[in-house]
C-alpha cells in the first residue's frame, strides 16, 4: 500500500515528538506530564512540605541533612484520547488543490503522532452521517491499519456537519481532544455541532481546509458553477465587483469562525491547499499544541 506520508516526513514527526516530550509538552494532545507528586518512577524535583501532603513522598534523607521536610515530585504520565473526525463529503474532493488528500495527510500525521505517544486514537469519517463502527487504536504498530482506513476513504455524499458531530457527542465516548478536519462548507452551519462537543466535555480543535480558488477566486467572465454536493448549476457573469463581494463574504465567514472558536476555547487553524502540506503541518505543530502559546 502506498504511504500517505513519506518516510522523511515521518522521521521529522518523530524528532518533533521526542523534543516535545523531553520538554514536558504534549504531542497532538498525547501524553501530558502533570507536575505533581505521584507514584511514577521518574523523579523530577523537590518542593517544601505543606500540611496535608502525603508523607510517603517525604525524602527523609534530605530531612536528616537539613532538618527540613521536602516532598519528592515525579512526572505523572496521563494517557489521553485523540479523536479525529474527517469530512469526506463530495465538496472535499473538489478543486485543483485536492482538499481530500490534504485532509487525509493531516489525519494520518495526527494519528501517527498520537499512536507514537501511546494515546488512544480514534479516526473516523463523516458526510451525511458519522461512521461510528470504528474502534480506537493504541500503539505505533497500528499506524498502518489506521493509514489503510484513511486511504480507503472517498469523497462522496452531502454534508451534515452538525448532525455528524451531534451524533458523535451523544455516543458516550470518553472526553478527549476532538480534531475536526473539514472545509466547513455546509449550508446548515457548524455551530450546533461544536456546541454539542463542548457540552459533552470534549476539547475540540478545528482544522479548516480550503482551496485557494475558494478563498480568492481568479476566474472571470461568463461561468457556470455547479454545487458539487447538490448538483445545482447557476450561471454567472463574474466581474471585479462580484469577485470583491465574494472575497468580502468569504472574509466575513472566516472571521466569524475564528471569533466563534476563540470565544469557546476551540483551537482553530486554516489550511490553504496552495501551501505545501509539510509547511502547514509543521507550522501547526509549532502553535499552541506544542508550545502552549496562541498561534
Amino acid at each position: 500500500m502506498e504511504s500517505i506520508l513519506d518516510e522523511s516526513f515521518l522521521r521529522k514527526l518523530e524528532s518533533i515528538r521526542a523534543a516535545a516530550l523531553k520538554g514536558g509538552q504534549g504531542v497532538a494532545s498525547g501524553i501530558h506530564r502533570s507536575y505533581k507528586a505521584g507514584s511514577s518512577q521518574e523523579f523530577m524535583d523537590y518542593r517544601r512540605y505543606h500540611p496535608g501532603d502525603d508523607i510517603r513522598y517525604v525524602d527523609w534523607t534530605v530531612f536528616g541533612r537539613t532538618d527540613r521536610l521536602f516532598i519528592k515530585l515525579f512526572h505523572a504520565e496521563k494517557e489521553q484520547t485523540l479523536y479525529i473526525l474527517l469530512d469526506v463529503s463530495r465538496s472535499m474532493g473538489s478543486g485543483p488543490g485536492s482538499k481530500a488528500e490534504y485532509a487525509k495527510k493531516t489525519a494520518a500525521a495526527l494519528s501517527y503522532m498520537g499512536l507514537a505517544s501511546q494515546d488512544q486514537v480514534w479516526v473516523t469519517s463523516f458526510s451525511e452521517d458519522l461512521d461510528i463502527a470504528r474502534e480506537s487504536e493504541k500503539g505505533k504498530h497500528l499506524y498502518l491499519s489506521v493509514q489503510e482506513y484513511i486511504s480507503s476513504l472517498g469523497s462522496e455524499g452531502m454534508t451534515d456537519f452538525n448532525g455528524a458531530l451531534e451524533r458523535f457527542a451523544a455516543s458516550g465516548n470518553t472526553p478527549g481532544t476532538v480534531v475536526v478536519i473539514s472545509d466547513l462548507l455546509d449550508p446548515g452551519g457548524y455551530k450546533d455541532g461544536f456546541r454539542a462537543l463542548l457540552h459533552s466535555r470534549h476539547k475540540p480543535t478545528l482544522i479548516q481546509i480550503l482551496d485557494p480558488e475558494e478563498i480568492r477566486p481568479r476566474f472571470k467572465g461568463h461561468v457556470s458553477l455547479e454545487d458539487v454536493e447538490s448538483g445545482k448549476i447557476r450561471h454567472f457573469l463574474v466581474n471585479k465587483i462580484r469577485l470583491k463581494r465574494y472575497e468580502h463574504r468569504m472574509k466575513e465567514f472566516l472571521l466569524d469562525i475564528g471569533q466563534f472558536c476563540r470565544q469557546r476555547g476551540i483551537d482553530y487553524h486554516l489550511a490553504d491547499t496552495g501551501i505545501a502540506f509539510e509547511d502547514f503541518f509543521l507550522g501547526y505543530l509549532q502553535s499552541e499544541h506544542l508550545t502552549g502559546k496562541s498561534g
